[in-house]
């Protein structure tokens, strides 16, 4: 059984800070001073040098007491959402036997699903944190973009690129949130909370009645809710999304890969090359299109937080078909492209529903990322995801 990580690491420095006595692992696509950032590829492994200095993000955990022990698999270069990388064996997903363990944050979401550490660090760009925290059932961030340095990360779309960890323990999330974000933990409370009804749409059958429930336990707070379809409709930023971070993609790895011609996944290789095909006019209008989204939906939300599902349905199986995989991936791009294109931060919360751990998301303004984790406490002590 595979637990995501690819090499064991025990590097601390400090013995004292909040996060003492707490391990954690992260993604290959953050440096490790002295090590080579494998970004999923043997190629780019074997075609890059060893990082000078850790990732911001890795030693702002450092310096809190918390240990390093290991690096993890990711999708390679962080493109897909399926956790399958055909240089590494398959992360086991606790949560639903048998199935994908979601990517591209794959073995850091794995690592903490399966007790081998406390927390881990991955990347963000269409939902890589987002996606397998809920497939295995954990807790997964997404702040707000640009509020933690990017600074010794292989890049995918750095328009949309960030940093988000993961855990079993909400407490440790917003802990780690007050040390990655520099700002203190807010006290746990209520705030306003609207249903993006796109989002709820968008759920399989079997999983509407599910996430139902848990909505009308937070009607029967009194809190006002509404449908932010309108203004915030999934539907109006998926292709400017697309165009945006395929552009972006290309514009970081293509001579790399037209000089290297590396081994990849037949299906990673086709999504990637055909980012080769995005025109600048399409990438200035995606970006001009995010700017007016972001204005908009910002507007909206002031101190308004969003209820949606983090997933469409459960995983697919470990041997679905490409073309399963694919309209799986596409609906939970879509399902997370609020936080994705306008970027907000996003949190998915694992609750219980018979034998598995499903997943429901909170998005907030920007720049709420505390706030929103102690919405998250407020309603986890509550019991609604029990």
């Amino acid at each position: 059984m595979f637990n995501g990580i690819i090499e064991p690491l025990d590097i601390q420095k400090s013995d004292e800070g909040c996060l003492k006595n707490i391990t954690f692992v992260a993604k290959d696509l953050l440096d490790v001073k002295g090590l080579v950032t494998g970004g999923g590829n043997p190629d780019w492994k074997r075609t890059h040098s060893e990082a000078l200095q850790n990732s911001p993000a890795i030693e702002a955990l450092l310096d809190e007491g918390a240990r390093l022990t290991g690096k993890t698999v990711t999708d390679e270069l962080a493109f897909s959402l399926d956790g399958l990388n055909m240089h590494f064996a398959i992360p086991h997903n606790p949560n639903f036997e048998g199935a994908i363990p979601g990517g591209s944050s794959s073995g850091s979401a794995a690592a903490v699903a399966n007790g081998i550490c406390d927390l881990a660090l991955g990347t963000d760009t269409a939902g890589s944190i987002r996606v397998p925290a809920a497939y295995c059932g954990i807790y997964g961030m997404r702040p707000t973009h640009g509020r933690i340095s990017l600074e010794g990360t292989i890049p995918l779309g750095t328009t949309f690129d960030t940093i988000g960890w993961m855990s079993r323990s909400l407490d440790l999330m917003s802990i780690t949130g007050s040390v990655l974000l520099k700002e203190k933990c807010f006290e746990p409370q209520l705030r306003q909370i609207a249903l993006l009804q796109d989002g709820l749409d968008l759920l399989e059958k079997d999983w509407h009645q599910s996430f139902l429930q848990k909505w009308r336990a937070l009607s029967d707070l009194s809190v006002t809710m509404s449908d932010l379809s309108e203004e915030a409709g999934l539907d109006s930023f998926s292709q400017s999304f697309n165009h945006a971070r395929g552009f972006e993609a290309w514009r970081a790895h293509g001579k790399w890969y037209e000089e290297v011609h590396p081994r990849m996944n037949p299906s990673i290789e086709e999504r990637f090359l055909a980012c080769a095909t995005i025109s600048e006019q399409d990438y200035h209008a995606a970006l001009e299109k995010r700017k007016h989204s972001i204005e908009r939906v910002n507007k909206k939300l002031q101190d308004l937080f969003v209820l949606l599902p983090t997933i469409q349905k459960a995983p697919p199986k470990l041997d679905a078909s490409e073309d399963e995989l694919l309209v799986n991936r596409k609906a939970n791009i879509l399902l997370n492209s609020l936080a994705s294109f306008c970027g907000l931060p996003q949190i998915s919360l694992p609750y219980r529903h018979e034998n598995h751990k499903f997943a429901l998301s909170l998005v907030g303004p920007q720049g709420s990322d505390m706030e929103l984790l102690a919405l998250a406490i407020f309603i986890e002590r509550l019991g609604i995801l029990a």
